[in-house]
């Protein structure tokens, strides 16, 4: 045989040994033949064969010279092969010292650390071992760090020639799963070219418990007295109490509009819910209705679960609670053609100023708004604002600002007082003075709150199973998906069960930030881009029916991650 190649050539023997176990170097030997059929002589290496019946082979691989260590390199990286005989190796796999097998949680902030050695004639050469995880392991994902390739619940580790031992760094992937603690099993997986040694390792894993909320009465009503009911759920073992923090933002002020409302909840140990309560105050209401933002707060026991915010309405009576609110004044103006803001935010974002105002005037609809305007004059050297409308809507934040240089816009509500004007808003401010003549003034409208995170993480992910950690926030103005609060270090996730067929197609950037912040992508526990500040792009056709895992991890250093979905 000429020109044999020891990398890429195989010669395949293993027809007379099918059945076979055992070293194959009882079967296989080599010597060095010379050569004289060339003016200088070289060395030939003859394989020497023998067959279980006794009887011999002999191949010639001319002018290539192989010695003992050579041949087992080619019999145990399966250049030759001889069926089940190999060349004798032992792999184990043990607890990396360091590693004593306490209980870690569901996080890639922890880890425990394995061993995988081999020992025996074959070490010399390079060796793939497979690692496989079991028992309750079947339903998580990990993050192996040492391991050559990673692919559901088996890893590969690759051993170079003549290396005999491999640390492995195990990382429990998070996911939506919350059956409490579990034992996993990690074992070498059997294969002809080497015998395993001793048992598996086993490693307790305990994942956090998902919190969401339900809303059972949206309304707060003063007269008659009727409080609004949110109830906290949690998924996961019930064996201890579990503490959430709560937020609360909108127009409604905790203590002032609703009875002050705790920062916390505790749902004891043995339940998996509980009620929280929320009573209107009639003496914060004579201006008009409000709206609450119940939202869950991130901790490092839970994961926040779809959906955890609640909007409540707040009124003295009944009927002005029940007809409060941007979302169902959107849906009458509309006539069911858009119900939500997040839905306007994503089929219209250019008009959304249009809708906000024509919201605030308390038109029938936003095409009544060209015959409708906001009035700016200097009577008796006094700037007056007039707007229809009487701006009580519960959701609606308004303000004055003023400007010199129609840049860097201030906020000038202190020197503005609202006067009582049936025909609507009417705002007076102070004389001007000479200084305060060529000034500018706007009315600025925004809703309090605006596009919900949930409704952004849906939109931007495209799937509504997802749980958070951290804070995370919706732009304003873009509808974005973005982080920029929590302490550097900190890190903030979003992981959403995402089914094919779909197509991917996400931006990612971190804004403002120092080097030190990190936004990475996981699917299926495989990191897949990264970025520490400029804007990546991940784009791929997810066909068939299968979930996929995906997981986005904000570390913060001192910037914003934004997300965006490309696709939508």
């Amino acid at each position: 045989m000429t020109d044999f190649d020891p990398l890429n050539d195989i010669i395949d023997l293993s027809a007379p040994f099918w059945g076979m176990t055992g070293d194959a170097r009882a079967y296989i030997a080599v010597r060095l033949d010379t050569n004289y059929s060339t003016p200088v002589p070289t060395l030939d290496s003859v394989l020497v064969v023998t067959r279980p019946d006794g009887s011999k082979q002999e191949i010639v691989l001319r002018k290539l010279v192989l010695g003992s260590t050579q041949l087992i390199r080619l019999i145990a990286e399966g250049n030759i092969r001889m069926g089940g005989l190999s060349i004798p190796t032992t792999v184990q796999l043990t607890m990396a010292p360091g590693s004593t097998g306490a209980p870690i949680s569901e996080s890639l902030d922890e880890s425990f650390a394995l061993t995988v050695t081999r020992s025996g004639a074959g070490t010399s050469a390079a060796l793939d071992v497979p690692i496989g995880f079991f028992e309750q392991a079947l339903g998580g994902r990990f993050l192996i760090e040492g391991a050559t390739s990673n692919q559901g619940k088996r890893s590969v580790v690759s051993f170079a020639r003549g290396q005999t031992s491999k640390t492995l760094t195990v990382r429990p992937i998070p996911d939506l799963e919350t059956t409490g603690t579990s034992n996993i099993e990690v074992a070498v997986l059997p294969h002809f070219r080497y015998a395993v040694a001793g048992a598996g390792v086993s490693q307790t894993i305990g994942d956090n418990p998902m919190v969401w909320l339900e809303v059972m009465q949206e309304s707060a009503v003063a007269n008659p007295a009727q409080p609004a009911s949110v109830r906290i759920h949690r998924s996961g073992s019930t064996s201890q109490n579990l503490t959430v923090d709560l937020q609360l933002d909108g127009t409604a002020e905790n203590g002032v509009h609703i009875q002050e409302v705790s920062s916390t909840l505790t749902i004891p140990a043995g339940q998996s819910s509980r009620d929280l309560t929320i009573p209107a105050r009639a003496a914060g209401l004579a201006a008009g209705p409000r709206v609450a933002l119940i939202r869950l707060a991130s901790r490092e026991q839970y994961m926040l679960g779809n959906p955890h915010e609640a909007l409540i309405f707040v009124g003295n009576t009944a009927a002005e609670t029940h007809g409060a609110g941007f979302d169902r004044w959107l849906h009458a103006s509309t006539n069911g053609v858009i119900s939500r803001h997040a839905d306007l935010q994503k089929l219209a974002p250019g008009k959304m100023s249009n809708y906000v105002l024509a919201y605030a005037f308390s038109l029938a609809s936003v095409d009544d708004l060209g015959k409708h305007g906001i009035s700016f004059n200097v009577v008796a050297g006094r700037p007056e604002l007039k707007a229809p409308g009487q701006f009580k809507a519960a959701d609606l934040r308004w303000s004055v600002q003023s400007t010199a240089t129609l840049g860097d816009w201030e906020n000038a509500n202190g020197n503005f007082t609202r006067v009582p004007d049936p025909a609507g808003l009417k705002l007076v401010g102070q004389p001007l003075s000479a200084a305060d003549k060529g000034r500018f003034y706007r009315l600025n409208l925004t809703l309090d709150p605006g596009q919900l995170v949930g409704d952004t993480i849906t939109a931007t992910t495209g799937s509504p199973d997802y749980g958070m950690t951290g804070n995370w926030n919706a732009d304003p103005a873009t509808g974005q998906l973005t982080s920029s609060s929590g302490n550097a270090g900190e890190t903030n996730r979003i992981i959403a069960n995402i089914t094919g067929p779909v197509d991917v197609d996400f931006e990612m950037e971190i804004i403002g930030g120092n080097g030190s912040d990190t936004l990475v992508l996981y699917i299926d526990g495989v990191r897949q881009t990264t970025t520490q500040g400029q804007s990546v792009s991940y784009r791929q056709a997810l066909t068939g029916t299968a979930s996929h895992l995906f997981m986005w991890e904000f570390t913060r250093g001192s910037g914003k991650a934004v997300i965006r979905n490309l696709a939508q």
